[in-house]
């Protein structure tokens, strides 16, 4: 099934449940050495979306993958985290090809919403003049996108890894 979604660069959802310790986490691992391990032409570039429990925001496991996307963990100042931010969107939108250059547009206008999803953000942005409901709105806009603008460059794996915890039965 995965193989044919690759090859044919079809969409589809895969969902992994199970108890824990049934080896869920092993599987999906296994499976992202396999595609790493056959690097081609058509290997899909993986993003990994993971959950933090401790914060709680809709959005976590894409702020989350944006963070490492954008480069954020070797940034250690607000300088150097929006200079990592504009290297990595700028590389991405050079890479589309000319036939993509509505979201290579959309990528640009997203700028200030991109960075306001991994920490960095700045007085007058178009982000910043939003109100709270078209924030939103347009944070889940710019995570299709940078999806999307990924996905005409090559296959995309999007792993979202969703930590529940348990139910607390009070009874």
């Amino acid at each position: 099934f995965v193989t044919d979604i690759i090859g044919k660069r079809a969409a589809g959802i895969i969902y992994v449940d199970g108890e824990p310790g049934l080896g869920k986490s092993f599987l999906v691992e296994t499976f992202r050495r396999s595609i790493e391990d056959s690097r081609n032409e058509g290997t899909p570039v993986w993003i990994d979306a993971r959950c933090d429990q401790t914060l709680r925001s809709s959005l976590n496991p894409f702020e989350y993958a944006l963070k490492e996307y954008f480069g954020q963990a070797s940034a250690n100042t607000r300088e150097q985290r929006h200079a990592a931010l504009d290297e990595a969107l700028d590389k991405l939108i050079d890479r589309l090809p000319e036939s993509s250059s509505n979201i290579a547009r959309d990528l640009e206008r997203a700028r200030s919403t991109f960075g306001a999803l991994i920490g960095v953000r700045w007085d007058g942005s178009d982000y910043e003049r939003m109100d709270p409901k078209l924030r939103f709105t347009r944070s889940l806009e710019a995570i299709a996108l940078w999806i999307r603008a990924e996905s005409q460059l090559q296959p995309v794996v999007l792993h979202v890894d969703m930590k529940l915890e348990p139910e607390n039965d009070l009874d």
